[in-house]
C-alpha cells in the first residue's frame, strides 16, 4: 500500500528560470516541476477546453457528459477530439509556443504530439480501461532516456482526480513486463495507439507495459498534486507514475505531449533507465519543433 504525502517535496513550484540546461539536469535527476501555466500554456489550455465544450455543446457540461450519453456516443466524440489534437497543425504550433516559453531550444527539440487524456468517474470499473490505471514509466514504450513528459490541466481538479509519482523508485528497478512491448508492432497498423484509444477495445488487446505485482515497501511512497486550470507539470519519462481511479462524479480532462532533446538523444544523455527492456525505438517518429 502506498503512503500519500499531502505536501509533496518532489514537486518544485518555484518559477522556472528559462534555463533549459538547468531544467534538463533537474528533470534527469528526478525532479518534477509543477507551476502555474505560462501565457502559452494558458492559451493552449483554454483553447483545448473550449474544443471539448464544443464537442459536447448539445449535452451541456462536458464533465457530466458521460452520464448523458451512452458509452459508444461518448467514446466517439472523444475519439474525434483526440485525433484532432494529435494530428492538426494548429495544436503543433501551440505546443511549440509552450516549449519555447519554458526556454527550450526548438531547433534541437522534437516532440510526440498533443494527446487528450480523459479519465471518467468510476472509469476503473470498466475492464477495457484497465491499462489507464496501471503504474508505468513512459520510457517503457520505447522512448529514449532524455524523454520529458509535459502535462497541462484543462480545468481545476482535486488531487484524487489526477495521478501520483513514486519518487523512491525513480532510479530503482521495479518488476515490470516492458520486455513484451515492441514499438514496431505498436505502430504497424498506423498511429491509432499513439493517438490513444481510437479503438474502444484497445485496452483489452494491445500491450501496455506496466508494473507487475506490488512495489517493495521502501519504494511505495507516492506523491500527488492538485492542479488548477492551465497548470503545467513537467517530468522525466523515467518517473514511475500511476493515474488514480476516482469516483468524483465528473470526467477529468487534460492534455500532454512528450519532447526529446535531439542532441541528448544522440549522445544517450538523460535519466537513468534502470529496468527498461522494451524493443524498438520511437525516436524516428518524433517530429521537429523548430
Amino acid at each position: 500500500m502506498s503512503v500519500r504525502e499531502r505536501t509533496p517535496s518532489l514537486l518544485r513550484r518555484e518559477p522556472r528560470s528559462g534555463d533549459a540546461a538547468a531544467l534538463h539536469r533537474g528533470l534527469y535527476r528526478g525532479e518534477v516541476y509543477h507551476s502555474p501555466g505560462t501565457a502559452a500554456a494558458k492559451e493552449l489550455s483554454a483553447t483545448a477546453m473550449e474544443a471539448v465544450r464544443r464537442a459536447f455543446a448539445d449535452v451541456g457540461d462536458p464533465g457530466l457528459a458521460q452520464f448523458e450519453l451512452d458509452g459508444d456516443a461518448f467514446f466517439g466524440r472523444i475519439k474525434a477530439l483526440r485525433r484532432t489534437f494529435y494530428m492538426e497543425d494548429e495544436w503543433r504550433a501551440r505546443v511549440a509556443d509552450v516549449v519555447a516559453a519554458a526556454g527550450f531550444d526548438l531547433e534541437r527539440t522534437a516532440f510526440d504530439p498533443l494527446k487528450l487524456r480523459v479519465v471518467q468517474s468510476a472509469g476503473h470499473e470498466n475492464p477495457a480501461a484497465k491499462a489507464v490505471f496501471q503504474s508505468h514509466r513512459d520510457v517503457w514504450y520505447s522512448h529514449p532516456s532524455c524523454l520529458l513528459t509535459w502535462w497541462i490541466a484543462l480545468h481545476d481538479a482535486s488531487e484524487e482526480e489526477t495521478f501520483v509519482f513514486y519518487p523512491d523508485a525513480f532510479d530503482k528497478p521495479v518488476p515490470n513486463d516492458s520486455e513484451a512491448f515492441d514499438y514496431d508492432d505498436w505502430v504497424k497498423d498506423g498511429p491509432d495507439l499513439k493517438i490513444g484509444w481510437q479503438d474502444i477495445q484497445a485496452g483489452r488487446t494491445a500491450v501496455f507495459p506496466c508494473l507487475q505485482g506490488d512495489l517493495d515497501a521502501g519504494l511505495a511512497r507516492s506523491q500527488g498534486f492538485r492542479p488548477r486550470a492551465s497548470d503545467e507539470l513537467l517530468f522525466a519519462g523515467a518517473q514511475l507514475h500511476k493515474t488514480l481511479p476516482h469516483s468524483s462524479g465528473r470526467t477529468r480532462f487534460s492534455v500532454d505531449f512528450r519532447i526529446i532533446d535531439t542532441v541528448h538523444a544522440q549522445e544517450s544523455v538523460g535519466a537513468p533507465l534502470v529496468d527498461t527492456r522494451c524493443r524498438g525505438s520511437a525516436i524516428g517518429d518524433y517530429l521537429p519543433l523548430g
